[in-house]
């Protein structure tokens, strides 16, 4: 056997231990495995860059100590990985598993309160989902959008517009049942918890949006699932020092008064709107980012909770506009100058996270 096969098959068999002990609830071995595992994998790639087999495995074992860290807390850790398994598949193309790793990276910034980086992964997520899966072909990928819908929406609810996060969690529901109910879909344990996730944040974010009718209906669900409410990030945001997070982006543009922007953010979505890059056709994201941000600008320092939701909003279309290109000047200028004000008001406001991962943003542009 070759030094090279040795490392494979030892890495192969830490990851195959890790994984059981994480499924059978030891997580501190399973941690100890999947990092013992990812040695052997980074070493395969540093001698043979240009397998595939070796770099889709690294990005594997990446992927899975990265969960493992979600579960331990060590949300930082979770990140790095994290950003290491994304290096991993984007050097293969590996479109789906792309996605996947942003969806749970998205999680982790979440839960760091990086709330900006944690949108933006969950929405490229669920558009890497969306441009793969058909709606009436119950494969991995419709599977993949209702598990990338349902877990994402408490991100997207809890940093993005509220309703944007409750679209996500009932699209991802609805989809999700419809597949069961055609007999095409079984749900595991890992789906039947991202539906009870979804159904926690469509419980608080109907709360919050003063429609508690229909948070009895989804509390009702949860009862007859057998199931109590999970704690969600909306949750944790809505009992924080920043509820204005949870002010939806029509309520924001009606504060600033100003018809052209309504006519580009309010107007007929592309799809479902499960995402903010989904409120404005894509040739046109680049001006409803432009145009959010000087929006934002002008409202401060009258009314920050508006400047910050619309600053944000211009954020999350801007990174999707720009996704395969670097921005230039004017629009570079203008998306890190609303980054910037943006840090300012949320460590005016308190929130030292947020804030931080703005800065962090405005760096990486």
């Amino acid at each position: 056997m070759t030094t090279m096969d040795a490392a494979a098959e030892q890495a192969g068999l830490l990851l195959d231990r890790g994984q059981r002990a994480y499924e059978q609830g030891r997580l501190e071995e399973a941690v100890e495995h999947l990092e013992g595992a990812a040695e052997p994998a980074r070493r395969l790639v540093r001698e043979l860059p240009r397998d595939r087999t070796f770099r889709q495995g690294l990005g594997s074992v990446l992927y899975s100590l990265g969960g493992a860290y979600i579960t331990a807390r060590r949300f930082p850790d979770a990140v790095t990985v994290l950003t290491e398994a994304l290096e991993a598949y984007r050097e293969l193309a590996a479109k789906a598993l792309m996605a996947d790793v942003r969806a749970r990276r998205g999680m982790a910034h979440a839960l760091t309160g990086a709330g900006a980086s944690a949108v933006t992964d969950v929405q490229a997520a669920v558009i890497g989902y969306v441009r793969r899966a058909g709606l009436n072909r119950y494969d991995a990928d419709y599977v993949g959008l209702c598990r990338v819908l349902m877990l994402g929406s408490d991100v997207l609810g809890a940093y993005g517009d509220p309703t944007i996060g409750l679209n996500a969690a009932q699209t991802g529901l609805t989809l999700c049942v419809n597949a069961i109910r055609a007999g095409e879909l079984t749900p595991d344990g890992a789906l039947h918890q991202a539906m009870v996730r979804a159904l926690s944040v469509e419980r608080e974010l109907l709360h919050a949006l003063d429609r508690p009718a229909e948070a009895a209906n989804a509390e009702g669900t949860l009862q007859w699932l057998g199931e109590e409410p999970l704690r969600t990030l909306v949750a944790e945001r809505l009992a924080g020092d920043s509820p204005g997070l949870l002010l939806p982006v029509a309520d924001a543009v009606a504060t600033a008064d100003d018809p052209e922007l309504a006519a580009l953010l309010l107007g007929e979505p592309v799809g479902p709107l499960c995402a903010p890059a989904f409120r404005v056709p894509p040739p046109r994201l680049t001006e409803a980012g432009v145009a959010a941000a000087d929006a934002a600008v002008r409202l401060l320092p009258g009314d920050p909770d508006a400047a910050v939701r619309l600053g944000l909003e211009a954020h999350f279309l801007l990174d999707v506009a720009h996704e395969d290109r670097p921005p230039r000047d004017p629009v570079r200028a203008v998306w890190v100058g609303v980054l910037e004000r943006m840090r300012a008001q949320c460590e005016v406001d308190g929130d030292t996270a947020l804030a931080a991962d703005l800065a962090a943003c405005a760096e990486r542009l």
